[in-house]
């Protein structure tokens, strides 16, 4: 599998270690066998984005999540409690919002270059 699946499923099991959860935890959560979530682990599947999009909204965290290697990049801790707020506010409201949040981040970010 290529390195974006390992780091997806490394956040994966490191989340539900952080939050004390078995397999069969998480399968509950998602609705799926716990044998599934041993998969995605182990990377012998591709987690799919429903899954991550209902984890992240579970949690109460953003998507991007499951796509950061804390070793090399940001995570959500390290960004400004402002920005981690603002995060988690926008994490509430309906998909539709947070993609037009998500295009005004991306078209400011582009200014920027």
């Amino acid at each position: 599998m290529s390195t974006i699946n390992k780091t997806i499923a490394g956040n994966l099991k490191r989340l539900r270690g952080e939050k004390k959860l078995s397999q069969k935890d998480l399968a509950e959560v998602l609705g799926v066998k716990q044998q599934t979530i041993y998969y995605y682990e182990k990377e012998r599947r591709q987690i799919p984005t429903w899954c991550l999009d209902i984890l992240s909204r579970h949690f109460g965290l953003p998507p991007s999540y499951f796509l950061v290697n804390p070793e090399i990049e940001t995570t959500f801790n390290d960004l400004p409690l402002r920005l981690q707020e603002a995060v988690k506010m926008a994490a509430k409201l309906p998909e539709n919002k947070q993609n037009e949040i998500a295009d005004f981040i991306e078209f400011k970010a582009s200014q920027n270059k």
